[in-house]
């Protein structure tokens, strides 16, 4: 019988401290870029690290998500909307770093495969979901720091949305499906024991309102932040230096 249904407040709760990290990371980056102020830190590996484990904790708490939702094609469609009103504010303002490929892009596509194939998926046992994809996943982001990928395949549209970066393409946010398909399937795989209840009791506590609140309006959060410090920034600093 399944479990009776709760909200997994924590769930919220880290997608509000992952956010509030977005933000942060963007304040530099801004700060660095358009305003001029000394921030080496930004090209450091820790905040590669921090940058990339953040956004693979999103992809990963979608995938949970998308085994939860009653309808993924309502938030793919959300999903796409947002995307596509992103690249179109970087194409007109700051073409210089158009998105086209980024993170909401790929969380999209993934929303509608799982609307799409997520019976079909649903029917394979979820720790075999899971624990083959989490592997795959771990195996394929070294490969993919560790050897360069050959050329001839970095100018095609269709290698560059696969995960092959690099050549006449450029996303300034570039998810491709590999290696982040498997993160987001695996969070599917986890997704049916959140859905049966089977997980510690503390991840139902809502421990921090405000950052549980936060954690369910990201994506507002998220589409909003950045013309609002710009805005901000441009009254402190004035227009900025590049």
């Amino acid at each position: 019988m399944m479990a009776e249904k709760k909200r997994v407040y924590m769930l919220d709760t880290i997608r509000g401290v992952l956010i509030l990290g977005v933000v942060i990371y963007h304040l530099i980056f801004d700060l660095y870029y358009i305003f001029g102020l000394n921030c080496p830190w930004i090209f450091s590996p820790l905040a590669d690290f921090i940058r990339d484990f953040g956004a693979g904790m999103f992809i990963f708490i979608a995938g949970i998500s998308s085994r939860l939702s009653h309808n993924n094609y309502i938030r793919a469609a959300k999903t796409l909307v947002c995307a596509l009103l992103l690249s179109l504010a970087t194409y007109i303002f700051i073409r210089e770093e158009f998105i086209f490929l980024g993170i909401l892009h790929f969380l999209a596509f993934m929303m509608l495969f799982y609307a799409l194939l997520g019976r079909i998926i649903e029917k394979i046992p979820a720790i075999a979901v899971m624990v083959v994809n989490l592997i795959i996943f771990a195996f394929i982001v070294p490969f993919f720091l560790i050897n360069p990928i050959p050329y001839e395949l970095q100018i095609n549209t269709w290698t560059y949305i696969l995960g092959f970066g690099g050549g006449k393409l450029y996303s300034a946010d570039y998810f491709p499906l590999l290696p982040w398909f498997f993160l987001f399937i695996g969070g599917t795989g986890t997704g049916f024991y959140v859905k049966e209840g089977k997980i510690p009791k503390f991840l139902y506590y809502d421990i921090c309102k405000p950052i549980t609140w936060i954690g369910r309006h990201t994506i507002i959060i998220y589409m909003l932040h950045q013309p609002i410090m710009y805005g901000i920034l441009s009254l402190v600093f004035g227009l900025g230096n590049r």
